[in-house]
């Protein structure tokens, strides 16, 4: 069975809760509450992060929320590759102030501008195929400027897009994409 780590990348505490910054961790919170893992239970947690642990058809899924600040993000793989030892994948949800809001892009290349994803891309052990699930975050009128803009929480309605458009099609084509990226071919339905 293959193994995934699923990073949601965001800050701690109820100030970031609903933030543009916090969109990696709102999806990670998100599939938690889907019944798209089989045997779904809370695996551990440490200083750095909390990880679930569940399945989904031959793929052993370990959902990650980093307990640290976005940019001290790589903590929490070294973390994860300590108590887990081995992943074939590890996939980092993230913001993405490049892509427009409502949009995403699932593939192995991200942006370079991000500080949390250098933090772990800096962390990661050299085996596991990686991928990024870059979640649009930029907004066409908005006032706010960077770290204002991305630390302001959404408005009602758009969480409610985030929840009902943007984060299922990320579910429904995750799958598909690690099958992908993967050298050997896994037996996926």
């Amino acid at each position: 069975m293959a193994k995934v780590a699923l990073i949601g990348l965001g800050n701690p505490g109820p100030k970031y809760h609903n933030t543009p910054h916090n969109a990696g961790q709102m999806f990670i919170n998100y599939l938690l509450k889907q019944p798209f893992l089989n045997n779904l239970t809370q695996l551990k947690t440490t200083k750095f992060c909390i990880i679930y642990k569940g399945t989904y058809q031959q793929l052993e899924f370990y959902l990650i929320l980093p307990r640290t600040y976005m940019n001290n993000s790589g903590l929490c793989t070294k973390e994860i590759h300590r108590i887990l030892k081995y992943m074939d994948f590890v996939v980092i949800a993230h913001d993405d102030l490049d892509i427009p809001f409502l949009k995403y892009k699932i593939s192995p290349k991200t942006t370079r501008t991000h500080n949390g994803v250098n933090s772990v891309k800096q962390s990661l052990p050299p085996k596991p195929t990686t991928l990024f699930i870059r979640i649009g975050v930029k907004r066409q009128a908005s006032p706010l400027k960077g770290c204002d803009y991305l630390l302001s929480p959404f408005s009602k309605e758009e969480l409610q897009a985030l929840h009902n458009a943007v984060f299922p099609k990320i579910l429904q084509e995750l799958p598909h994409k690690l099958q992908v990226q993967h050298s050997a071919k896994l037996p996926l339905k």
